[in-house]
């Protein structure tokens, strides 16, 4: 506070009356000057920002995920917020925090995140997440367990899931070697042909597996034999032969899983029977074709499997 002292002279007021202005002036000019430089102390620097990095929007997470925030400069804390409850403070850059999401229900969920620096001022950023504990269910419908399968296999499965269902892949494993690709859907319904040319017969096991929007996987798995059909092979005689006397028929019976029975027929009528054994099986039989008119005659080799095909 600024005072002047002076006497009161009649003949002076005027005089009197300026200086007490001048002075009041002065002094209301050097208040307005400390006020700017305290509101120009308070009003320095810039609010903070925050954007999510990690995880993305929608999107779909379980068991340990990392919450990763990009913030300005200055900032010296963030508080991350699962549901509105407090997860955790970091105070470290690049100021990330690890969230069990297996500790929440499955379903929609939203994490927050307060930025905020040394002046008090503070920034938030929100992300929606869908915690997605389980994986999908995946079960065969074709073929069935077990089955003795011949050609092109027509495999199908159903698939469901509380988030969705990505793909499912199919696959054919051989009880030894590589499994074999068979395809792949993004869509109901899920199905697939398996063409197995060329492929050993025996047991293959048939594997579908469901992957969910979460990263899940489940595999549903079927157990089929592959059979080729039984084989019969003439020798002698050669096809469209001219024969007489005594006729040598002779020939192989196969079968990649085993032989069950074999038999020769001559117009229909049987012949002779064949003793089988293991996979393949050699026959023969001495034919007398005086014993049959002149022309034209059948022979047929039947065999059967040990899947009785």
């Amino acid at each position: 506070m600024r005072s002047v002292r002076t006497k009161w002279q009649v003949g002076h007021a005027a005089t009197w009356i300026a200086a007490a202005l001048a002075v009041a002036s002065c002094g209301t000019d050097g208040d307005t000057a400390d006020t700017a430089d305290s509101a120009d102390t308070q009003t320095s620097g810039s609010d903070p920002t925050v954007q999510w990095t990690a995880p993305a929007e929608d999107a779909f997470v379980f068991g340990e995920v990392t919450l990763q925030v990009e913030v300005s400069a200055g900032v010296t804390k963030v508080r991350y917020f699962v549901d509105g409850g407090l997860l955790a403070d970091s105070e470290t850059a690049p100021f990330s925090v690890e969230w069990n999401a297996d500790e929440v229900t499955e379903g929609p969920h939203t994490v927050k995140a307060i930025a905020s620096d040394d002046a008090g001022r503070s920034a938030t950023a929100e992300v929606a997440v869908v915690v997605d504990l389980a994986g999908p269910v995946v079960a065969f419908v074709t073929p069935e367990d077990g089955a003795l399968v011949q050609g092109d296999v027509a495999i199908s499965v159903t698939a469901s899931d509380s988030s969705a269902v990505e793909q499912v892949e199919f696959e054919a494993q051989p009880a030894s070697g590589a499994a074999v690709t068979i395809g792949k859907t993004v869509a109901p319904p899920h199905a697939a042909t398996w063409a197995n040319a060329g492929a050993a017969s025996g047991p293959w096991t048939l594997r579908a597996t469901a992957l969910d929007a979460a990263g899940h996987e489940t595999v549903a798995t079927r157990t089929v034999v592959l059979d080729r059909s039984p084989t019969a092979t003439f020798t002698t005689p050669a096809a469209d032969a001219s024969l007489s006397g005594v006729v040598q028929i002779t020939g192989t019976l196969d079968d990649d899983l085993g032989l069950k029975s074999g038999e020769l027929t001559i117009d229909g009528v049987v012949a002779t029977t064949v003793a089988v054994s293991g996979t393949t099986t050699a026959f023969e039989l001495a034919w007398d074709t005086g014993m049959v008119a002149y022309g034209e005659h059948t022979l047929v080799a039947r065999v059967t499997d040990s899947a009785d095909q």
